[in-house]
């Protein structure tokens, strides 16, 4: 009866399922034989009546008046028959009346969510329409002309309305994601970089990426953009080269990509990096790793000095070029593993273009080595000169902790088990 208001966070599951609970023991108590108490059922019904109907005028919310009415009905049936029960009407036939409600009222509360919605139809895949439409095949084409473990796919344009989960649904790395709570450290590289404002909230959940700003492209190692006839303005012609057309989805190649795991040399503080113009910012996560003014790691580095680089013209190109030429070698990739080699000829900073997170764990030659936080929220490892083989693990934070009380908690239940005779 509680589902006919609706309410955001976990208090959405917690209250009706407490209620929930102690209304089964409350009836477990009336079935074996304890008296009712009619002021606390009527009073019960009243309240949530009062909560089902109380005029919330919560914006962008909308409360079905007809399924107001429904679980209206259902508060008053189960009023009646636990008065009737109370009263001796209803000793042998409680139990089928209460399972015939419950049942109707499951399959009347059930009946918008399984009907009332909008139905994809085998057409929509067969007619290319949105997310099956030739972007998917796009992608396989990719996949076959370019096996390599690892690089990013972007998209100019949305398979459904601009895209924000194109890339999960159709099998590709992009920039672009929607999620109640993205990363943070995304989140703030985005807004420091000029590409949202994440003062405003809906800017963090409906993230655009880079997929529109196209100087970040090598930065994130997106090798390949796909565009159509309506976008194709919006491909950079400076950056990118079509390559091949699938349906009507035009495959550009980036000229300019840098393999994943970018060294960077240098390092640049928070405070001088932003006080640099969004263009310059831009382009100068390319001739340095930006760190904390503390940063443990700076003095590993050269510090890079922004009066002496120029950040426009050809210098921006000739560095992606460059760092191309330099980056880490992939070796293996997935998910929760990342092995490469790399050689620089001085220390680096090794720029990782995924979230900062306290679960992923490096090792240089086998050695367990830091990982950083670089440029506002990104993994960064420092290598010294030299050969070395790298390689990222990730763990989520607290696993083996949880492990150990999994056992224990065994532990403990086997314990009471053995004996429970005294108990």
């Amino acid at each position: 009866a509680f589902a006919g208001n609706y309410y955001k966070g976990a208090l959405s599951l917690f209250i009706p399922f407490s209620f929930l609970f102690v209304g089964l023991l409350g009836f477990q108590e009336i079935i074996s034989g304890k008296p009712l108490n009619k002021w606390v059922l009527f009073l019960s019904s009243l309240l949530w009546l009062c909560l089902l109907w109380y005029p919330y005028n919560t914006p962008d919310v909308i409360i079905s008046t007809a399924m107001q009415l429904k679980v209206s009905v259902f508060i008053l049936g189960y009023t009646a028959l636990l008065w009737m029960f109370s009263e001796g009407m209803l000793k042998k036939a409680v139990y089928p009346m209460l399972v015939s409600v419950v049942s109707i009222e499951a399959l009347l509360l059930a009946w918008p969510a399984i009907n009332d919605r909008t139905a994809l139809l085998k057409t929509d895949i067969t007619d290319k329409k949105y997310h099956f439409d030739y972007s998917g095949d796009a992608v396989k084409r990719i996949e076959e002309l370019d096996p390599a473990s690892f690089y990013r796919i972007d998209k100019v344009y949305g398979s459904i309305k601009t895209g924000y989960n194109d890339g999960m649904v159709q099998g590709f790395f992009g920039s672009k994601t929607y999620q109640s709570h993205n990363h943070k450290g995304y989140v703030e590289f985005l807004d420091k970089a000029g590409v949202i404002d994440a003062s405003k909230e809906q800017n963090t959940r409906w993230l655009v990426g880079v997929s529109a700003t196209g100087i970040l492209h090598g930065l994130f190692s997106i090798k390949y953009l796909l565009s159509n006839a309506a976008s194709q303005e919006k491909v950079d012609p400076a950056i990118y080269t079509a390559i091949d057309t699938v349906g009507n989805v035009t495959i550009s190649s980036n000229n300019y990509y840098i393999p994943f795991g970018i060294p960077m040399e240098s390092y640049l503080s928070e405070s001088a990096f932003e006080k640099l113009p969004i263009n310059q910012r831009r382009r100068a996560f390319y001739f340095a790793a930006v760190g904390e003014d503390n940063a443990s790691w700076k003095s590993r580095l050269t510090p890079l000095a922004t009066d002496t680089i120029s950040f426009f013209g050809t210098a921006t190109r000739d560095r992606t070029q460059a760092l191309a030429g330099k980056a880490m070698v992939m070796d293996h990739f997935s998910q929760k593993r990342i092995k490469g080699h790399i050689e620089p000829e001085q220390p680096v900073m090794l720029f990782f273009s995924i979230p900062y997170d306290g679960g992923w764990q490096a090792t240089v030659d086998g050695k367990p080595q830091e990982v950083h936080k670089v440029n506002y929220g990104f993994t960064g490892v420092v290598v010294d000169s030299g050969k070395h083989a790298i390689e990222l693990r990730y763990e989520p934070p607290m696993s083996k902790t949880g492990w150990i009380g999994v056992l224990v908690g065994l532990l403990f239940a086997g314990i009471l088990y053995r004996f429970r005779k005294n108990f």
